[in-house]
């Protein structure tokens, strides 16, 4: 008898209606209402910084790339997960992710497929697999066409775009 392998992981309910799916020692805080501080001429989805722990981090807010949801999908949120993960250099770095909310999951090995039709998803480039789970509970409300995906997202590369 073979003994099913899985994954625990913190599954982020993002702004702009996108899930993501990272690993449980990736999370290093979830915080409320830490100032937003703007980037000029910076991207949409990263236009501003986060003051954390006397770190300057950067806010990925999806929320401005997804105008076609409707507008009680779109309210700023206070919800901010603080993402911690290695570079190549072995130094740490951080990203924080704006959020509606967090639930933690676990994925079984049969539950994890190649990504398609990925095209139209701002991260597309950094999305390294991706699951589809019956268990576990979406948002109802969400319209997104990628809202029945989980996305597992290569943190480097999101870093460096």
């Amino acid at each position: 008898m073979q003994t099913a392998l899985t994954t625990d992981c913190w599954v982020l309910n993002l702004n702009g209606g996108y899930t993501l799916a990272i690993s449980i020692y990736q999370v290093a805080e979830l915080v409320n209402n830490a100032p937003r501080l703007p980037i000029p001429q910076a991207p949409a989805h990263c236009c501003y910084l986060i003051s954390w722990r006397d770190k300057l981090i950067p806010l990925v807010d999806y929320q401005a790339c997804s105008s076609s949801l409707p507008s009680s999908l779109t309210s700023d949120t206070d919800n901010i997960m603080i993402v911690k993960f290695r570079e190549e250099d072995e130094s740490i770095q951080y990203l924080a992710f704006a959020v509606t909310s967090v639930e933690k999951y676990t994925v079984n090995d049969e539950e994890f497929s190649t990504p398609k039709n990925q095209n139209n998803i701002p991260f597309s480039s950094s999305i390294i697999s991706a699951f589809h789970s019956t268990g576990r509970s979406n948002d109802s409300s969400n319209n997104n066409s990628s809202s029945n995906t989980t996305y597992i997202i290569d943190m480097k590369h999101l870093h460096s775009s």
